[in-house]
């Protein structure tokens, strides 16, 4: 990969097969891959074209943070994954333009990832990560139903105050130089 894109968008759910409704059923995206991680379940789908979108469900320790999102902001937008060609040289970008990066993790060569907290990132949390080779081919889980028919995500909104301070944040910061099949807009509110 040579240039930054929007790879994905997290949804937080209580249950995937909420998430699985409007995601798969209705719009048609198809299972990828995903698993336990510490305090949450993931799970990837993919659409005909642009970012995919991350089902979150906390799961056992750990899911204090996701149980917390849930409870104040209900089920809904959680994260936006940006991947990077070099996480090095775009957490420089990010902390040259004043954002400190939390939950920074650089020892997994296949998946290096750190995070901008939502006060820095006008209102969401942005993971920054930069991976190495094909992800794993995990079998979907047994109670999702067959996706519908295919749809395609050609703009992903998210709707910001402060125009000038989320576009510094995203585009200076994260992608200077960013590229993919979806475009990523902030709209003033």
């Amino acid at each position: 990969m040579t240039k930054t894109i929007l790879d994905q968008m997290a949804t937080g759910t209580r249950a995937l097969t909420d998430g699985w409704d409007p995601f798969g059923r209705l719009l048609g995206g198809s299972w990828v891959y995903g698993g336990d991680a510490p305090g949450f379940w993931w799970g990837q789908l993919r659409f005909r074209a642009g970012p995919k979108t991350e089902l979150l469900t906390p799961a056992g320790p750990g899911a204090a943070f996701l149980e917390r999102f849930l409870a104040s902001h209900g089920a809904g937008p959680h994260h936006f994954t940006f991947t990077v060609p070099d996480i090095a040289a775009a957490l420089s970008r990010v902390r040259a333009a004043g954002i400190e990066p939390v939950q920074i993790s650089l020892l997994n060569a296949a998946w290096k990832e750190a995070f901008l907290h939502p006060k820095d990132a006008y209102g969401i949390v942005i993971q920054v990560a930069e991976q190495s080779g094909p992800p794993p081919e995990l079998q979907a889980p047994a109670q999702l139903p067959a996706p519908g028919p295919w749809s395609a995500f050609t703009l992903v909104a998210h709707h910001v105050a402060d125009i000038d301070g989320a576009t510094k944040a995203r585009i200076e910061a994260v992608d200077r130089h960013s590229t993919g099949t979806a475009a990523a807009a902030a709209a003033a509110s």
